[in-house]
């Protein structure tokens, strides 16, 4: 049963619009509202930077030009400076950045502070900075650094507000009765065409707004009619050139060219068909950017036809995609998934219950009702596909989130070699980090270390295959770039024929539409590795915070759930070699092989030189030793700007004691905190050895 959250409670939201990749879903209301809801976990809303001075003035960090957040000024208090709050706004005090600088720290990490105080001493003279969390007086969190600029001997402010909220927000007004739209993005511009009845009837209006702006703003007294004498717009739909907008009108399908603002110039797409169909609710038009599929109100049933865009003429006529399959009084239309293997209906008014139909197009009575049991969402109107089996959709209930994937718990994928997902930190300033201390007496035990090298990615194969999952993909995925994971594996699978274990390659293969696809093993095989899944090379990755997602098929390619867990990658190797071994300053003269000393009261230094230029902790330990006696230890947290590491002795027989004669050894290893899921990885060592005799000793024939 899919899993529905309303965002808005709305009498009269109605089409909808999601270009792939954004944040939002943009919708329009009855009242000739244009609206969009964010569906990710944050947005910024402001951000900046400015040079501040000790005044009133006030700083709003909303991006408004009304009464501020913040002010710098003296304070009988605090007579060196302070950072104070205005109005209801509230700031707190936030440890040092972490290691990967300010900038990386994340909305949800300001969620979890307590933001309480009006007062907080701030002289403005840190080079380095100081940086405060801040709750805006409209409910926004923004994160501020304050800091001195040496050059310019200046006291500077940077700042990024985020909005967490996924309240609705108005983004245009005034256009009439609205029934859908589509949003087009120029170098210059934000360019909104709406359709619906108006003032002048059918029409479908364009508007503008920056494309600078975080936030749009189509006004309007900024539109223009580009079509009218329309009969009932329902929904339109950009084709393949990314510039004719297909609109359904009921009574027939017009081509209207978005650039060109005459309206007389839209095309009657039926012109000429022997048997038009009536009463078009819905469209969507495929990949090919020329075949295109239409609801018909008027026998309940989904047509698919193919247009040419340089004639504008159906170059085949629109005929039932099944002719014996009746689906209701139906009503807009959008695609089900990204491979396009099946198409929603939105099916309303209907005795029988409203209904969201899954219709796959290789066989369309096996459809399904993606609404059956679900309570709370009223009559479909318009949905976007923003991810796998997740929706946004508006209905006369209002707008909101529809979750068809199956739940995958943490007993299916397991997790990365020894560290089970629920102990990777996937917020705050460890996010993506490893921590296993949560689990009391376990084996493998480590703290905030990142992940790289080659890792084992860990999944219950038995419980996959129970709950239908057939076939899985993975990639990881930052910035919106994805990288897909394909390379073969091999494990050791048990022989029924020659009892004993043989080695078997897993393959990822194609299904359906989808590609690199790994197969959930069989129930009853014996694997050696029960729950390897995959071997994930990630040394081709960018350092940093990714996410890693899993991607659960049936057996024809159909996306059954899906799992992301953030996961940090560094992949960089750290350095190490020995330079000196000085007596008295210098190296000792060596003959046949050993060292010769002048003197057991001369000073010695052994010196080694490591590098490690990533971001995560690094932990070294340098050890002396004379023959296999321990004489010194001393280890630490690497420091990239001490990167020589020395041990001296006041005097040699500090070192070796009694002896005369004696082998000494020096060894020293380095290693990030960076784990491939069974060991550390990435770290370094070195040593040396060596044989110390007195010059007064004879090491040459006579």
């Amino acid at each position: 049963m899919a899993q529905y959250t309303s965002l808005k409670a709305l009498s009269g939201a109605r089409g909808t619009f999601y270009s792939p990749g954004g944040a939002h879903v943009y919708f329009v209301t009855d009242n000739g509202k244009v609206s969009r809801v964010r569906f990710t976990h944050s947005e910024i809303v402001d951000q900046g930077a400015r040079r501040i001075t000790k005044s009133t003035l006030t700083h709003n960090l909303d991006g408004g030009t009304d009464l501020g957040d913040i002010r710098w000024s003296n304070t009988l208090a605090h007579s060196t400076g302070a950072l104070q709050s205005v109005g209801n706004a509230r700031i707190a005090a936030m440890a040092a950045p972490p290691p990967d600088g300010y900038a990386n720290v994340a909305a949800d990490t300001l969620e979890e502070l307590a933001i309480a105080d009006t007062v907080l001493p701030e002289d403005g003279t840190s080079s380095e900075g100081n940086a405060y969390a801040v709750l805006t007086s409209k409910g926004n969190l923004a994160k501020v650094r304050i800091y001195k600029d040496t050059l310019l001997n200046q006291t500077w402010m940077e700042w990024v507000t985020y909005r967490l909220s996924k309240e609705p927000e108005d983004v245009g007004t005034g256009f009439g009765a609205p029934t859908d739209l589509i949003i087009k993005r120029s170098p210059e511009d934000l360019l909104l065409y709406v359709c619906g009845v108006g003032d002048f009837g059918g029409c479908v209006y364009v508007a503008f707004s920056s494309a600078a702006l975080l936030k749009p703003d189509f006004g309007w007294n900024q539109e223009y009619i580009i079509a009218d004498g329309l009969d009932s717009p329902k929904q339109m739909v950009l084709a393949g050139d990314d510039r004719t907008i297909l609109l359904a009108d009921g009574v027939t399908l017009w081509a209207i060219d978005s650039d060109l603002y005459t309206p007389a110039d839209k095309v009657d797409l039926f012109a000429g068909v022997a048997s038009p169909l009536g009463g078009i609710s819905g469209v969507a038009i495929a990949k090919d950017g020329v075949t295109v599929y239409l609801s018909s109100s008027t026998d309940n049933k989904v047509h698919v036809g193919q247009f040419d865009l340089d004639t504008m003429k159906l170059t085949l006529d629109p005929e039932p995609l099944a002719p014996s399959v009746t689906l209701g009084p139906v009503g807009t239309l959008a695609w089900a998934d990204e491979e396009q293997t099946a198409l929603l209906v939105a099916v309303g008014d209907d005795p029988n219950g409203n209904k969201l139909l899954r219709v796959p197009l290789s066989d369309p009575a096996d459809m399904q009702d993606l609404l059956e049991g679900t309570a709370g969402v009223g009559e479909p109107r318009s949905v976007e596909l923003i991810g796998p089996q997740l929706y946004v959709m508006t209905s006369s209930g209002g707008v909101g989130e529809l979750n068809c994937g199956l739940p995958i718990g943490l007993d299916v994928p397991l997790g990365i070699g020894f560290v089970p997902f629920q102990s990777i930190v996937q917020s705050g300033e460890f996010e993506g980090l490893a921590d296993t201390t949560d689990l009391a007496g376990y084996f493998f035990k480590v703290q905030n270390a990142a992940f790289g090298g080659t890792m084992h990615f860990q999944l219950n194969h038995a419980k996959a295959y129970q709950d239908g999952h057939r076939y899985y993909q993975i990639r990881f995925i930052q910035n919106g770039v994805a990288k897909a994971m394909t390379a073969s594996f091999t494990d050791a699978k048990w022989s029924r024929t020659l009892l004993r274990f043989e080695p078997a390659a897993t393959a990822a293969v194609t299904v359906g539409s989808r590609t690199g696809c790994y197969p959930v093993r069989a129930p009853g095989d014996l694997w050696y590795n029960a729950h390897l899944g995959a071997l994930l090379n990630t040394t081709s990755l960018p350092n940093g915070v990714q996410t890693l997602e899993i991607t659960f098929l049936d057996e024809n390619g159909v996306v059954l759930g899906v799992f992301s867990r953030k996961i940090r990658i560094e992949n960089v190797g750290c350095g190490l070699k020995f330079l000196n071994f000085l007596i008295n300053g210098t190296p000792p003269s060596s003959a046949c092989g050993v060292y010769q000393y002048g003197s057991k009261d001369d000073p010695v230094v052994l010196e080694f030189e490591a590098t490690y230029p990533g971001t995560m902790p690094a932990t070294y330990r340098l050890d002396v030793r004379v023959g296999s006696k321990l004489i010194t230890t001393q280890s630490g947290i690497y420091d990239p700007e001490s990167p020589l590491f020395s041990r001296s002795f006041d005097q040699l027989r500090d070192l070796m004691g009694k002896c005369n004669i004696a082998t000494v050894s020096a060894s020293m290893w380095i290693h990030p905190r960076v784990i491939n899921g069974h060991q550390f990885i990435g770290g370094a060592g070195k040593g040396a050895a060596f044989s110390l005799v007195p010059l007064s000793f004879d090491i040459d024939e006579p």
